[in-house]
């Protein structure tokens, strides 16, 4: 490992984008796997402010993000925490570093997802920290992209049933769980430093990465949770969230509501990315993704089971709940949507959104 990470080149990294279109927020998107035509690249390129690109890419399909968008973030997909026995890593790793497996208690090892073709990897254990640690880093070396996004940063072993609902032998709680976590997470973020570390979890509950990465917000239970833990996150100098949605498809209207959710908790240039079925055809353009609303006037607000924030372009306001409540400053919003009353005239029209008139 030292002996690589001596002799593979370093770029300088890339600063993250600045608002230059005047977006509160930067759209993104997953760009993975398969072949790549330059119309494909060109259409993202357009769309997206941060793509994701996965084992398929090479240096010259990043080199034309940048070229076709200059200060387009493009990360590589990167991930640790489960190899299939198929690959010619997991035979190296079965041959020569079987330490590295996650064992259950009785000391077998740990399939993953429900699949016997599946194992987990240990976090905890440092020679699996430092291959994958120097495997990240060399992948941006080789790609010339802007970090990593590091997937399934799970704070639970058994969410998505990860490990299936083993009981493990090093780790007797999630507190145990995510501290090898954390261990895992700091060795990623010195190696791939000054570049990126996007962290793809569940929760907003890790103190490391630049950017704290979500797919999909609750409407229901824990939203509340998980729209103040997106806020810590954004009030910490140097960080920033990401939110990855599903949507039905371009016309869903929860897309509204989970935008207007995530602007109570994100800061300008956070990222958002809506996306749906159909391959690289599902993706596109949303009105959230052309918002201006300025800088935040201030943190959040509730009262009477609807919350809002104030911008300097409008107040956003959002009902979670599922009853109709009256909207601060006038106006009734619906069961789980989402509400805008803006301060000026010069505004994009909103599908989907409850206008709640003008506000001085």
């Amino acid at each position: 490992h030292a002996a690589r990470r001596a002799t593979r080149p370093r770029r300088a990294a890339r600063a993250p984008l600045e608002d230059a279109r005047g977006r509160t927020l930067h759209p993104c998107a997953q760009a993975m796997g398969g072949s790549w035509s330059d119309e494909d690249i060109r259409r993202y390129a357009d769309l997206f402010d941060c793509v994701i690109v996965g084992g398929s890419a090479d240096r010259a399909r990043v080199a034309r993000f940048h070229q076709l968008h200059p200060g387009i973030v493009v990360l590589a997909y990167t991930g640790e925490f489960d190899v299939y026995n198929s690959s010619g890593l997991w035979t190296w790793i079965h041959a020569q570093h079987d330490d590295w497996f996650l064992r259950d208690a009785g000391g077998g090892h740990v399939r993953t997802y429900r699949t016997p073709n599946r194992y987990a990897l240990d976090p905890g254990n440092a020679g699996v920290r430092a291959f994958f640690a120097d495997s990240a880093a060399r992948r941006i070396a080789e790609l010339g992209c802007d970090g990593v996004w590091e997937d399934n940063v799970f704070p639970d072993w058994n969410y998505r049933s990860f490990a299936m609902g083993a009981k493990l032998a090093r780790y007797a709680s999630p507190t145990a769980w995510r501290e090898a976590l954390e261990g895992y997470l700091a060795r990623l973020e010195r190696s791939v430093a000054p570049h990126h570390l996007a962290v793809n979890q569940v929760k907003p509950w890790t103190g490391h990465g630049d950017i704290v990465v979500i797919e999909d917000l609750p409407a229901g239970e824990g939203w509340e949770d998980m729209v103040e833990g997106l806020a810590r996150v954004n009030e910490q100098p140097g960080r920033t969230t990401m939110l990855l949605e599903s949507l039905d498809n371009a016309q869903d209207p929860k897309r509204a509501f989970i935008a207007a959710s995530y602007l109570l908790a994100a800061k300008p240039g956070a990222y958002l990315g809506f996306h749906w079925s159909g391959g690289r055809s599902g993706v596109g353009r949303v009105p959230e993704y052309d918002l201006e609303l300025g800088r935040p006037a201030g943190a959040m607000s509730h009262a009477d089971g609807v919350w809002w924030r104030d911008w300097d372009r409008a107040r956003i306001a959002v009902n979670p709940g599922a009853e109709p409540r009256p909207a601060p400053g006038g106006g009734t919003l619906p069961p789980h949507s989402a509400g805008i009353a803006w301060r000026t005239s010069d505004h994009p029209a909103l599908p989907d959104w409850v206008d709640l008139g003008a506000r001085q």
